[in-house]
C-alpha cells in the first residue's frame, strides 16, 4: 500500500505534536520537581495542580493519536482535522497567556519556550489547514 505524501505530513505533525505534549504531561505528573526546574519556576506547595495541569497537557497530546486512529479507521479526515482546529486554538490561547505573564515577570523568561513551541504548532496546523492539506480527494481512502 502506497502512502500519500498529504498523509505523510498529517502523520508527521501529528505525531510529533502529540508525541511532544504526551511526554510534557508525563513529566509534570511523574517529575514535575524537575520539569519545573528546567523553567527555573519553584514548585509550589501544592503540586497537585502541577500535576492537574500535567494531565490537562498530557491529554491534548492524547488527542493527535486518537484523530490519526479514527481517521484511518473511517477512512476521512474530518476528525484529524478537528484535532488541529481545536488544539491550535489551545495552542494561541497558552502562547498570549504565557506571554503575557512572562511580560509582567509572573513567570521566568524560560517560558518563551512553551509561547515559540505552541505558536508554531499553531501556525503549522492553521497554515496546512488552510492550503487545503485535508480536503478530500477522489479517492476517500487515501492515505
Amino acid at each position: 500500500m502506497k502512502l500519500s505524501s498529504r498523509f505523510l505530513v498529517i502523520l508527521f505533525v501529528s505525531f510529533l505534536a502529540g508525541l511532544g505534549d504526551a511526554l510534557a504531561g508525563v513529566s509534570l505528573l511523574a517529575v514535575p520537581d524537575w520539569t519545573l526546574s528546567f523553567f527555573q519556576t519553584t514548585p509550589p506547595m501544592k503540586m497537585i495542580f502541577i500535576r492537574y495541569l500535567g494531565v490537562f497537557v498530557g491529554m491534548v497530546g492524547v488527542t493527535y493519536f486518537y484523530g490519526l486512529i479514527t481517521s484511518w479507521r473511517r477512512g476521512e479526515w474530518q476528525t484529524m482535522r478537528t484535532v488541529w482546529e481545536i488544539s491550535a486554538l489551545f495552542r494561541i490561547a497558552v502562547a498570549i497567556f504565557l506571554s503575557f505573564s512572562v511580560g509582567f515577570e509572573y513567570l521566568p523568561f524560560n517560558w518563551t519556550i512553551v509561547v515559540g513551541v505552541d505558536l508554531a504548532w499553531a501556525t503549522i496546523q492553521t497554515t496546512l489547514i488552510l492550503r487545503g492539506i485535508f480536503t478530500n480527494s477522489a479517492n476517500k481512502n487515501e492515505f
